[in-house]
């Protein structure tokens, strides 16, 4: 009789303790984001709290604006970035370096250097600014006079404020009028600008006086989210690449061995991987019935012999076969009628026929010289040609009598 199957305990076991394993993870992670949440704005588009411009760039991406984030200094930007948005803030800066998270960001005077000559050869700045920086750029005098609620309506008909009446935010930093006399204030209110643009060089600099406008929490009030959109797409239609520069936040990266590499080496390293990942897994779990090895591994000389046939036979070693055959028989009459070695299977045959008794084996002689010129003998051809072959040698060598070749046995059977 059969018996039933075990309960699978430890397969049981090992399922519920990796669900289990999932679930701290996943609890450890969700706790860690949490620690790791800032508590300050950080302006960054990978913050998706109140004070990050998440919102912000996840609408370009809706919207179908070909953006993506900086993560270099400015020297290297080129003219695959068109549009560039940063917001650099003191306040982030000397939090962020407070709270242990280094001093990654900060602009210096090459960094300012290299961001005016971008513009002047045709790049476009949106300078969101909180007032501590901007002179090289040629941003006027900020003043922190206004009051804590930014209500600003459009002034002025542009592309950029297209179907923006009103902004809201917090920010109390304008560029009063008597600064802005040379610039073309877009949205202020009865303090000063809050939203200007002139040209610099061959492109030009937007300037936001007020940070809060684009974050997490503001986006969606009054026309802060059409501002948004029409500042970064110039009024609905993009000039290249959008790019938030995360720089200025703390997100610092360079070229790795990774992004160096040839796209056929990435490729090819990619599938090794999975490769090796497929085999990882198909070594650490069964997925069939386990197969036992037979008890009995010795084999028989039938088994040999016909594995050695069926390797010859897959090499097509049948003419060789044939040819060697042939050769031996004529040798070895040759040598039993005193003739040479060598000598030519008619002048053996003729030499049999002289004998008594000799003209069927001289027969036999000619049917396997005429087997030597076939070129892909067939399986009955072969066995004719060692039935001849074996009662020649039978006949005519003095050890024919004994077996092909028969020698002692050696007084040590090698492995």
């Amino acid at each position: 009789m059969m018996r039933g199957r075990q309960f699978p305990f430890l397969e049981l076991a090992i399922v519920v303790t990796a669900l289990v394993l999932l679930v701290l993870v996943t609890y450890l992670n969700y706790r860690r984001q949490q620690a790791a949440a800032p508590r300050f704005d950080t302006f960054s588009t990978y913050d998706a709290h109140r004070g990050g411009y998440r919102a912000w760039y996840e609408l370009l991406k809706r919207e179908g604006i070909r953006e993506e984030r900086f993560e270099l200094r400015p020297v290297f930007l080129d003219e695959s970035v068109r549009t560039l948005v940063l917001a650099y803030n003191l306040e982030e800066q000397l939090l962020r370096a407070a709270s242990g998270k280094g001093t990654a960001g900060q602009l210096t005077a090459a960094d300012l250097d290299a961001l005016v000559r971008w513009v002047k050869a045709g790049g476009r700045l949106i300078w969101i600014t909180d007032g501590t920086e901007g002179v090289d750029l040629g941003v006027p005098p900020f003043d922190e006079s206004s009051p804590q609620r930014d209500d600003a309506v459009a002034v002025a008909v542009s592309r950029l404020t297209a179907g923006v009446d009103s902004i809201s935010g917090s920010g109390r930093g304008r560029v009063p009028f008597k600064h802005s006399q040379a610039f073309a204030p877009l949205i202020a209110d009865d303090v000063g600008a809050v939203v200007l643009e002139y040209p610099l060089g061959k492109g030009s600099v937007v300037v936001v006086t007020d940070q809060t406008l684009f974050n997490n929490a503001n986006l969606a009030k009054a026309g802060n989210a059409r501002l948004a959109f029409n500042i970064a797409a110039v009024g609905g239609r993009a000039r290249g690449v959008v790019a938030f520069d995360e720089h200025v936040h703390g997100f610092l990266s360079g070229d790795s061995w990774w992004t160096i590499l040839p796209v056929p080496m990435r490729v090819g390293a990619s599938v090794v991987a999975v490769a090796l990942l497929l085999l990882v897994l198909g070594t650490a779990f069964r997925f069939g019935p386990t197969a036992r090895l037979p008890q009995d591994t010795e084999r028989t000389s039938a088994e040999y012999l016909s594995s050695m046939a069926t390797l010859f036979a897959r090499g097509h070693a049948a003419r060789k076969a044939v040819r060697d055959l042939v050769d031996i028989s004529v040798r070895d009459v040759a040598g039993a009628l005193g003739l040479p070695e060598k000598t030519d299977a008619s002048v053996v045959a003729a030499r049999l026929r002289t004998s008594e008794n000799g003209a069927a084996n001289a027969d036999a002689i000619m049917e396997l010289d005429r087997m030597r010129g076939y070129l892909a003998p067939t399986p009955r051809e072969l066995v004719r040609a060692a039935h001849l072959c074996a009662t020649l040698r039978k006949e005519y060598s003095r050890y024919g009598r004994f077996g092909f070749g028969r020698r002692g046995a050696p007084a040590r059977r090698s492995a």
